[in-house]
């Protein structure tokens, strides 16, 4: 399951809905933080302390990326336990096929 959630890649139009949804997610994140909640107006009027600022903010934007990656990840892993044929598996080109009639298992001999 876990090879198929690294290695499964969705399709074109499922990966861009699902980064439009992941976007949304993370867009509503920076509204509320910093419209609804008033951030912006108060570090630019000044009535936030400066640890608010030094770190508050930082960690406003840190988040929302921590946010889009954890929405995008639930959709895909969504995907996998509803619908896996939506995914695709990378070419297997890239395997190396083991074949035992080529492996020379003898010792080297010392005959010339």
């Amino acid at each position: 399951m876990l090879d198929l959630f690294r290695y499964a890649h969705p399709s074109k139009k499922l990966h861009q809905i699902m980064v439009l949804i992941s976007a949304i997610a993370a867009l509503m994140w920076l509204y509320y933080t910093v419209v609804a909640q008033q951030l912006l107006p108060r570090m630019i009027k000044g009535e936030t302390e400066l640890l608010d600022s030094l770190i508050g903010f930082p960690l406003i934007l840190a988040l929302a990326i921590v946010i889009y990656a954890i929405v995008y990840w639930s959709i895909k892993w969504l995907i996998i336990f509803i619908a896996p044929q939506k995914l695709s598996l990378p070419p297997e080109e890239d395997e190396v096929e083991f074949d035992p009639s080529t492996q020379d298992d003898q010792p080297p001999s010392d005959k010339p």
